[in-house]
């Protein structure tokens, strides 16, 4: 009977254990039996790799795995490196990546360069070489340029009205004022406001027009008086010596007009005027005076028999309302400085002013009492350009005791 030593199941001989020729066991359960010794260790109970076995008799903890040593097995665990981990269970073995989990260029504008799995967020600046500026922040007004052939830096605003002016090949720019001698060339034309012209101008030369451009004439002497000549420059001249005058025009000169009665070098001269009523100057002009502006026009007694506002040409108020007291609105005083104002009652009742802004005969807080309730009572009110001021204050019923 052959033996197959790679195999995990032997058959059993057919044939008795014990030989009734020699009474021992029979060759074919000998082989069967020594078979059973080989693939079962050597009677160890573990069967060899060579048998289909693993060699070993330990009982694997969680997550060991057998490994090859190049002879037969070990039992190990999986090892594990930088952002890997490993979990053993029950049966089970779990790998998990602990590092990278996304990747994200966050603001700079960089993308990763192939699809990876990984948490990684980009920190700091992104420096100009890389296509970025190498600043975070800015304040409102900064402008970039090249300071170095690989950074950037940055120029400050400044005051309104500064431009932003070149430093030359290599060199930062700055802001600054335009210099008319060193940053300006070419001639300003007289459309924008230049003379269309390079000369240098004559010393005392007075500048004319050509047509085109601006010139200058040459420099007069004393007494010389500037003298057109048609289709030519100006030119100057000694002034004639004699002649008549023969009209002067004063229009509207400080609110006069003038005509000259006779012509001659020595002209009488006749100012008329069309203004009309009281003159006022202001230093300039002459015009006519407002009333009650300007100046306090004369007016009649006014009779009021009810609450009045005090109009601007009032200045005799006679009080006959009856049943109450007359309430008066004054003018405001500090439009009417000087303004006087003079106040009788015919009737038993008081007078008042509608503001605190009268202040009594004896001084004192501005109140609001101008007249008592007493007919025949009169008063004076006089404006300081504050309040109206109580300077006199006559009752008619005055016991004299001598």
């Amino acid at each position: 009977m052959a033996t197959n030593p790679n195999a995990t199941q032997i058959t059993p001989p057919r044939v008795p254990i014990i030989d009734e020729r020699t009474g021992a066991v029979s060759r074919e359960w000998y082989r069967w039996f020594y078979s059973l010794y080989n693939i079962t260790g050597g009677g160890l109970g573990i069967i060899p790799v060579a048998s289909g076995g693993t060699g070993l008799s330990t009982i694997p903890t969680n997550g060991q795995l057998l490994i090859g040593n190049g002879t037969g097995y070990s039992l190990n665990t999986l090892g594990f490196g930088v952002g890997i981990s490993v979990t053993n269970g029950l049966g089970t073995i779990t790998l998990a990546n602990t590092g990278v989990l996304s990747f994200s260029g966050g603001t700079t504008g960089l993308t990763p360069a192939t699809v990876v799995a990984g948490d990684v967020t980009l920190a700091g600046t992104l420096i100009a070489v890389n296509g970025g500026t190498g600043y975070a922040s800015y304040t409102v007004g900064d402008l970039l340029y090249a300071d170095t052939t690989t950074t950037l830096a940055k120029l400050p605003d400044v005051a309104t009205g500064n431009a932003l002016i070149s430093g030359g090949v290599s060199a930062a720019p700055a802001w600054g004022k335009i210099g008319l001698t060193t940053h300006v060339s070419g001639v300003l034309p007289i459309t924008n406001g230049g003379t269309n012209g390079s000369a240098a101008p004559t010393a005392y030369g007075v500048a004319y027009g050509d047509g085109s451009a601006y010139a200058f004439t040459a420099a007069g002497t004393t007494g010389q008086v500037l003298t057109a000549t048609t289709g030519g420059a100006p030119t100057w001249a000694a002034p004639a010596t004699s002649g008549t005058v023969t009209s002067v025009s004063v229009v509207s000169a400080n609110g006069f007009a003038g005509t000259v009665a006779t012509a001659t070098t020595t002209p009488a001269i006749t100012l008329t005027t069309s203004v009309t009523g009281v003159l006022k100057g202001n230093g300039t002009a002459i015009s006519a005076a407002v009333a009650n502006t300007d100046y306090f026009a004369p007016s009649a007694p006014v009779t009021k028999t009810a609450d009045f506002t005090v109009a601007a040409t009032d200045v005799w108020l006679i009080n006959n309302k009856t049943g109450s007291t007359c309430t008066v609105t004054l003018p405001t005083a500090s439009s009417w400085t000087g303004r006087v104002l003079r106040f009788q009652n015919y009737q038993t009742q008081t007078v008042v002013s509608a503001s605190s802004n009268v202040v009594p005969l004896t001084g004192g807080a501005a109140a609001t009492s101008i007249l008592l309730a007493s007919t025949g009572d009169q008063t004076t009110l006089v404006s300081d350009g504050t309040n109206w001021l109580v300077t006199q204050y006559v009752p008619n019923n005055i016991l004299l005791l001598e």
